[in-house]
Parts: structure tokens; sequence; C-alpha cells
């Protein structure tokens, strides 16, 4: 859940300058499905009661534009369907390009499963160290 927070804290916060989730984005409409699980609001602890009718994750995330954020999920990641990561990623890019900051969004799907390994961890501090400087 750290990734979730990495994002969401970024979007609510403007002390935050810049953020990075590893293996935390996709639509609710791709999450929320019985093949996972879950339905409606999806499970506790990632669920805002009654926000899911006004806004998806991307749109709470995209929140956090024009700051600098990176976001790489898992192509072997079983927890979050690559199509609705892609079409998350596609949502947030047009809230940063609508801002002139597409630049400053960095979004990526690696051959990994859902995880946080070393190299994940080096790209975050490489763009952490590129854009709080």
């Amino acid at each position: 859940m750290g990734a979730y927070r990495s994002w969401m804290l970024s979007a609510l916060s403007d002390r935050i300058k810049a953020g990075a989730s590893i293996c935390w984005m996709i639509t609710t409409d791709a999450q929320l499905t019985r093949r996972f699980g879950r339905k409606e609001n999806g499970g506790f602890a990632n669920c805002i009661p009654g926000l899911r009718q006004y806004l998806d994750y991307p749109h709470i995330a995209s929140l956090a534009c024009p700051k600098p954020m990176l976001f790489i999920n898992g192509t072997k990641d079983k927890l979050f369907p690559v199509p609705g990561v892609k079409d998350a990623f596609a949502e947030m890019h047009k809230v940063w390009k609508s801002q002139g900051a597409d630049n400053l969004l960095d979004t990526e799907l690696w051959d990994i499963p859902h995880s946080c390994g070393l190299k994940a961890q080096e790209k975050m501090l490489e763009f952490l160290d590129k854009n709080l400087k």
C-alpha cells in the first residue's frame, strides 16, 4: 500500500514536490471485478466510500499535476491487469498534457510481478534526485 499512499499524498498535499509509485495504478473498472474478488467500492484499504461515483484512481492521482510523478506497473502483476493500467496511464497523461507538463509524468510498464525490487528502487531514487534538486 506504499505506492497507493505515495500518489494519494502527492495529489492531496502541496508540501509534496514529487512522487513515485511502484505497482499501484489502475482504473476502478478494471480492478473492481468479480475476477479479482471485488465489487462496488472494493476493499476497505483502498476504498473511499462514495467517491467512485465522481472520480477514479487516475483522476485522484492527477490532482498531483503538474508535479513530477513516476508510475511503474508490472506486466506480470496479477493484482493490476495491464489493460486497466494502460487506461489509467492514458487518463493521467491527458491531464499532465493539458497543463503543459506531460514531460513531468513518467509511466512505465515493466516485465515484473507485484514487487518493488532493487531496479525499481534505483529508478525511483534517480527520478526523485532529478526532480527534487
